[in-house]
Formats: C-alpha cells, sequence, structure tokens
C-alpha cells in the first residue's frame, strides 16, 4: 500500500531525503509535496542542511576491544545493572540557531533533537493562542524503514502533573494543549530507557 503525505512529510522523512537515502513510497510522496512548493517544509529542509554541516566531522575511532574490557571491570556488575535510564544528549534545538531564531514567526515550529543509545528522539512545539502542541518522534539511528518502533514515552511538567502516550508503528507521539513551563521528557524503546534533560515549552 502506497503512502501519501497529507500534511507535512515526517521530519526524519526529510532528513533522509536530505541524505540521499529516502526511497520507494516515501520518497515519491515527499517529493510530490515539495514540488508544490511548501514554505514550512522548504524552511525546514534548509535548518537540516545547515545543520548537517554543522554535525560533519571525521567518525571517531572505536576504542581497542581490551580497553573496553578493562573499563567495563572497574564497575562492580551490580551498579552496572541498576544503570537502566540514559540520559539523552542535545544535538540540535532550533532556539539556539540565532539565523533560525530570528525567520521564526507566531505559530512557527520549534525543533529539538536529541540522541540517546542507538535512536533519536526529535520534538517539535508549536504555539497555538494560548496553549501549546508538542509532537514528536523516537526512530532508530540507522531507520531502514521496516523496523517496528514500540515503547511509550511520559511528558512531565516540572513540580506538576505528567501524562503518557503509546509511540505508534512509526515511533511518533503527541500531546495537545499543554501550558507553557519546564518540561522532561522520558520513555523506551527497542530496550532503551532514557530521559531528556529539562526543556522550556513557551
Amino acid at each position: 500500500m502506497s503512502e501519501h503525505v497529507t500534511e507535512h512529510p515526517r521530519f526524519r522523512w526529510l532528513i533522509d531525503h536530505v541524505d540521499g537515502v529516502l526511497d520507494g513510497p516515501r520518497l515519491g510522496a515527499t517529493e510530490s509535496h515539495l514540488s508544490a512548493s511548501c514554505a514550512t517544509c522548504e524552511s525546514t529542509l534548509v535548518e537540516i542542511r545547515e545543520l548537517t554541516g554543522a554535525l560533519a566531522a571525521p567518525a571517531l575511532a572505536s576504542p581497542p576491544a581490551a580497553v573496553m574490557r578493562r573499563a567495563a571491570g572497574l564497575f562492580p556488575s551490580r551498579v552496572v545493572r541498576r544503570v537502566r535510564e540514559l540520559v539523552a544528549a542535545l544535538v540540535f534545538d532550533q532556539r539556539m540557531q540565532p539565523a533560525m531564531a530570528l525567520r521564526a514567526t507566531t505559530g512557527s515550529a520549534r525543533r529539538i533533537l536529541w540522541t540517546v543509545g542507538d535512536l533519536e528522539v526529535v520534538v517539535t512545539m508549536v504555539r497555538r493562542s494560548a496553549a501549546n502542541d508538542l509532537s514528536g518522534e523516537i526512530l532508530p539511528a540507522l531507520d531502514d524503514g521496516d523496523t517496528a518502533v514500540v515503547g511509550e514515552v511520559t511528558l512531565g511538567l516540572v513540580g506538576g502533573a505528567s501524562q503518557s502516550a503509546a509511540l505508534d508503528d512509526e515511533g511518533a507521539f503527541r500531546f495537545d494543549s499543554l501550558a507553557s513551563g519546564t518540561y522532561v521528557l522520558w520513555g523506551g524503546s527497542q530496550g532503551v530507557r532514557f530521559r531528556t534533560p529539562p526543556f522550556v515549552v513557551d
């Protein structure tokens, strides 16, 4: 069954399009959407290309196996078993890019990207009237397009209430009508438990 983009292509699809690895029905649907001169997606493509250029760097060599074994031996096994939740590392925050911040307008989307283990966590926030909508995706860092993503995420207001949502079959989730404040997102997928650093929704 072919895939049709009725709204905007997923952020991950646009990343794969820039990387030249998007194919099949997703490629056709995305290019069809872009050919309609969608200003929002064109702006997103510019952001992705800028981010890709900023992150371009030679790959780091993996430590020798003997070094890894010695490092693992420094920690008692009972301690290792307790470390089940990883803190996600910030890769990109649209608000921290001056040029992108200047282009932002009321109602425009703000995106944040974290990595944790073999996962990428992408969050998009849109201010609507007096509330905020937050949508996101949790994806394998190396997405072959066929990997089923399962799991659940919880969004908690620091010092306040929290709410949970199950991931759909493409790793997407959504929380609508959020009050402004500082939030933390946590959950798990693909055997990885994660927690993001606090981030502001306003």
